[in-house]
């Protein structure tokens, strides 16, 4: 992201660490990643509400676009902040000690 503002962010609920996420602007379009909730925590709106609080904010700064990268459990939360899909990425993991 070579210089660009990146901010990382906690989100807490009674005084507990539930939720987190960061988010980056870079001509003039924002990148929302990492958005995460305590298994726990879940179902409770935190990670709708992490979401849409940066896009509030920025919005408001005068930005106009927005990306992320959503898991298939995520989905559903970001559709109803009005996002739409343009794109499938693969995931690919290693697992160390596996065969190459």
């Amino acid at each position: 992201m070579d210089g660009d503002p990146v901010e990382f962010h906690v989100v807490h609920c009674d005084e507990l660490p539930v939720g987190s996420f960061f988010f980056t602007c870079r001509d003039g379009v924002v990148g929302i990643y990492c958005i995460a909730t305590d298994p726990a925590y879940r179902g409770r709106g935190i990670g709708a509400w992490a979401t849409a609080v940066p896009l509030v904010a920025l919005r408001d700064a005068g930005h106009h676009t927005a990306v992320l990268q959503s898991s298939i459990q995520g989905a559903p939360v970001y559709r109803r902040l009005g996002f739409t899909e343009h794109g499938t990425m693969p995931l690919y993991v290693r697992i160390p000690g596996s065969a190459d």
